[in-house]
């Protein structure tokens, strides 16, 4: 089938090189130009600019873009050298799309309208992107994640970070709810300047994660929850809602953090903090018992409660409370330990449902 036979009501289309997709149809008033390859069965909607000088935009097979999408090489910016745009086989766009420099998109993607993709970003297959998503830049994401209304790989908030080359990383089968923001990474203290969000979360409404953040896999964090920069989650965790977590707080695996709660210390594995001021309320005994099933939970509980009266020892100081839980014949106590003698920047623990001089407040 020749060009002109495939293309109905167009404006523009002018394409360089080979042409050998099948079953084209273009809408009114769209332009596709340059360097454009287009596979089998495409539709491209009504109002849409594909415009490539010196770099590709690459189109496979089935792919539906809407109307009035912009995706647009722009060759001026040195900073990147793969400015090719790929999208995948399957992938649908909806209207008011705007794809730049250095996107590949995988197989059978969703953007929902009005999104925005910036430069340099990798996304896999069968994600979907609802209505307004925006991806500023620096970019790479799994497969089959959901995002609705979020910003993903903005700057660092403050200007003192330093976030050229920073970039944010994002595993498979996550759920982000809307208004989440992720920030990218920053290179303060020599850092790799990554952001990085495991597997298998759910990010609920309105969370921030702030810049170089590390989120594990299997944790949930409710709606209102800020993380403040350089945070670290481990796996299993679940952060109640409209809590703030102070910048590089370490909470471990299978952790419980309570409604509302400021969290300024470590927060150890297996452990629920809650309360105000936060304070350690004694072993996440719910979550164990979800993971194993009650007779093994039981098992478990009272390896860890005897772990736990070490930690809450009063007598026994912090610098030597990773060497008494060491003594516990555990696997438990070897976690544990092991996630009090990791922390760098804040070593403080919750230790004790109230500090020294807060018991009577």
């Amino acid at each position: 089938m020749g060009l002109e036979d495939s293309v109905g009501e167009i404006k523009q289309i002018n394409i360089e090189g080979p042409y050998r997709g099948d079953n084209l149809y273009v809408g009114y008033g769209s332009v596709v130009r340059g360097r454009v390859r287009l596979g089998n069965n495409v539709v491209i909607g009504n109002g849409t600019y594909i415009i490539s000088e010196n770099s590709s935009v690459i189109i496979g097979d089935g792919v539906e873009i809407g109307d009035n999408n912009v995706i647009k090489v722009r060759d001026h910016d040195p900073r990147n050298k793969n400015l090719d745009i790929i999208i995948g086989e399957g992938t649908i766009t909806k209207v008011g799309v705007v794809l730049e420099n250095g996107i590949t998109l995988g197989r059978e993607n969703y953007i929902g309208d009005y999104s925005d993709f910036g430069r340099n970003i990798v996304v896999g297959d069968k994600n979907r992107f609802n209505q307004y998503s925006n991806i500023p830049k620096n970019v790479r994401i799994g497969n089959r994640n959901t995002f609705y209304v979020c910003t993903v790989g903005s700057a660092p908030q403050g200007q003192v970070h330093e976030d050229e080359g920073t970039s944010v990383e994002i595993g498979d089968d996550n759920l982000f709810r809307e208004y989440v923001v992720i920030n990218r990474g920053s290179r303060l203290m020599g850092i790799d300047g990554k952001t990085k969000i495991g597997n298998r979360n759910k990010i609920f409404s309105q969370t921030h994660i702030g810049h170089d953040c590390i989120v594990g896999d299997d944790n949930e964090i409710v709606s209102g929850t800020f993380l403040g920069g350089h945070v670290r989650v481990g796996n299993r965790v679940r952060i109640s809602g409209k809590c703030g977590v102070q910048q590089f707080v370490h909470i471990g695996n299978c952790a419980f953090i309570g409604g509302m709660v400021g969290l300024e210390k470590n927060v150890l594995p297996y452990s629920r903090v809650e309360g105000k001021p936060a304070g350690l309320h004694g072993i996440n005994f719910k979550r164990l018992e979800k993971l194993y099933g009650k007779s093994k939970c039981r098992e478990i509980y009272g390896e860890l409660r005897r772990i736990f009266e070490v930690i809450m020892n009063r007598d026994v100081s912090d610098e030597i409370l990773a060497d008494k839980i060491r003594e516990q014949p555990s696997e438990y106590a070897r976690e544990i330990a092991d996630f009090i003698d990791g922390l760098e920047k804040n070593k403080r623990i919750y230790r004790f449902r109230h500090e020294k001089g807060e018991e009577n407040e």
